[in-house]
């Protein structure tokens, strides 16, 4: 007989501070239909409630039957680099032609 609580039981996936990257690991999630269970610190709920943020942080938890996928899908992920502004300049200029 199969255990149908196996993939139930939680795993923390990820923990973010900010919430740019909280939108980006909730919409890779998201496209790739993968539940997850956000998990704020402290009194985060409280304040992404009123404010729309938390100094806190959150808790990005999916369960164990999806762990190993999402942790594939955001492995390459760099915020550093975002948020710096160091990512490479790219030279879009012949990706729209546009007639005056």
């Amino acid at each position: 007989m199969k255990n149908h609580d196996e993939g139930l039981e939680l795993i923390n996936l990820i923990s973010v501070t900010g919430n740019y990257e909280l939108a980006v690991i909730e919409g890779i999630l998201d496209d790739n239909n993968i539940p997850f269970v956000l998990n704020d610190r402290g009194s985060g709920s409280a304040m992404r409630l009123y404010f729309g943020g938390s100094i806190f942080g959150s808790d990005i938890l999916v369960s164990k039957r999806d762990y190993e996928k999402a942790k594939d899908l955001i492995e390459g992920i760099s915020f550093d680099d975002i948020e710096s502004g160091q990512l490479e300049d790219i030279d879009d200029s012949d990706e729209y032609d546009i007639e005056e």
